[in-house]
């Protein structure tokens, strides 16, 4: 009985592949390649529709314009941080307009209640 050792083995199997691989391409009936030794990316492309799981709403309570803007589109935020802050000018100056308007009420109805003292005391 005639014993080969692994190695020889081996070498069989390399020199048989070697001289069988172009028989072997010839009748497969689809395209072979050799085999390499190379890296891949392990990246997945795919296109989808991503929803938040919670939505929120913003609303002013005033209208004016936005002087900063502290968070980005998809930050988290916690409860009572500032998001965004609104020029007070415009606010401060329609406070104003609107405490005069107030002050010139007033000041009509002391005229008118000062009139109307005047007048009754005329009829009495």
């Amino acid at each position: 009985m005639l014993f080969l050792g692994p190695s020889v083995l081996k070498t069989v199997w390399i020199l048989l592949g070697f001289f069988l691989a172009p028989l072997a391409q010839a009748a497969l009936p689809f395209a072979i390649a050799t085999v390499e030794y190379r890296e891949v990316d392990q990246t997945y492309a795919a296109e989808a529709l991503v929803e938040a799981v919670k939505q929120s709403t913003v609303a002013a309570q005033i209208s004016g314009r936005i002087v900063e803007v502290n968070f980005d589109v998809g930050e988290t935020v916690k409860k009572g941080q500032v998001l965004v802050r609104i020029d007070e000018s415009e606010v401060r100056q329609a406070v104003a307009g609107s405490e005069a308007v107030v002050a010139q009420a007033r000041a009509n109805f002391q005229n008118a209640r000062q009139h109307y003292e005047r007048t009754k005391q005329l009829l009495v």
